[in-house]
């Protein structure tokens, strides 16, 4: 039964605090303009630290081939703080704050190894429970956890190497959600009886599943640049191309949620 609160009624839309939406310009502008600078000016320069830690040292790239700590750093700063606003407004949505904890994982991982297969795997649960959002059929998402833990045995026992098995799932859970998410767009925009704000909110979600899809397709040339497949003078523009997708992708599931807002 449609639940009525999304019904066209007198509905009090309550606006998200101004601070918010500053803070992802700021981060977005920043670490594009940052990014581009490195990329463009200083390609060539690299720049290394070394950290002492008791008897072990580490050499850390501060710069290199155009790839800056700092814009890492800033990068991952917006992720972090993606979850605290899903924490903090849509803690009712169990499967959005599921799903943008696993993201935050996945990119931990990626920050620290950009070729992990770990990180491709843990993006296969975030797009799961994303995927619990929207599918209307239990059986359905019973089938797709079922084939989605198949295809990542036979990743493992096979000789396969798991990133292609992991990319595989990856790839089939996040056209699964494009898939999922426009119908869901499609039926409250035919059936009129949803509120704008309804309407509004599910095409954030289907606009934030095609950003992240054109994100991934150039996180998969930056992995085949860093594997020696494309040269790898590539990769550091594909990535920078990928973190204009990606960013604002998350920014507008973090937006996307039907439950209450706290």
């Amino acid at each position: 039964m449609r639940d009525e609160k999304f019904m066209k009624t007198e509905e009090k839309v309550t606006n998200p605090n101004l601070i918010w939406p500053v803070i992802w310009v700021t981060i977005f502008v920043s670490f594009v303009l940052l990014d581009l600078y490195f990329k463009v000016f200083r390609i060539d320069d690299e720049i290394f630290k070394i950290l002492s830690i008791g008897d072990h040292s580490f050499k850390i790239a501060v710069l290199e081939n155009g790839n800056s700590l700092i814009v890492k750093y800033l990068k991952y700063l917006g992720i972090i703080l993606n979850l605290v606003y899903v924490l903090k407004r849509s803690p009712k949505d169990l499967f959005l704050v599921i799903a943008i904890t696993f993201t935050l994982i996945a990119d931990t991982i990626f920050a620290l190894n950009p070729t992990s297969a770990w990180a491709v795997l843990v993006f296969c649960f975030a797009q799961y429970f994303h995927s619990l959002r929207f599918a209307k059929n239990k059986k359905l998402s019973v089938v797709r956890a079922v084939f989605t833990i198949l295809v990542l045995i036979f990743g493992f026992a096979s000789s396969l190497s798991n990133i292609y098995a992991f990319a595989y799932v990856y790839t089939f859970l996040i056209v699964g959600n494009i898939h999922l998410s426009y119908r869901n767009l499609d039926r409250v925009c035919r059936e009129k009886t949803y509120s704008k704000k309804y309407q509004r909110l599910c095409a954030y979600a289907f606009a934030g599943f095609i950003l992240f899809f054109f994100c991934d397709v150039n996180i998969a040339l930056t992995f085949y640049s860093n594997s020696g497949i494309l040269p790898a003078s590539f990769g550091p523009y594909i990535n920078f191309i990928a973190w204009l997708f990606y960013y604002p992708s998350q920014i507008l599931l973090i937006n996307s949620s039907l439950k209450d807002q706290a």
